[in-house]
């Protein structure tokens, strides 16, 4: 609560992942209007580009997992919403960033 965005991502990668981070930048923001099966959901997203201080991911979340993903894999991945992962992989390559509606 009342904690800036690079805060809440250096702790909750901390908390979730047992990661530090070395660097970060925001790279885009993407917003999400979805239905979830029961109700209608709105969410805003900060994305970040994070250099982490070692690249060993440890889920402390016993029902989710993670791994790395090449950027040129990233479109192949089955989530949503898509059009953040197009967006996140044109940045890679001209490092402008971005809003998603």
């Amino acid at each position: 609560m009342f904690e800036a965005s690079k805060d809440a991502l250096r702790r909750e990668l901390k908390e979730e992942l047992s990661m530090s981070i070395r660097k970060h930048i925001l790279i885009g923001i993407a917003e999400n209007i979805y239905h979830d099966g029961k109700q209608k959901r709105h969410e805003i997203n900060l994305i970040y580009s994070v250099t982490p201080s070692a690249y060993k991911i440890t889920s402390k979340e016993d029902d989710l997992a993670f791994s790395w993903v090449s950027i040129s894999k990233l479109c192949e991945i089955k989530a949503l919403p898509k059009s953040l992962f197009t967006a996140v992989t044109k940045w890679a390559k001209d490092q402008k960033s971005f809003m998603v509606y």
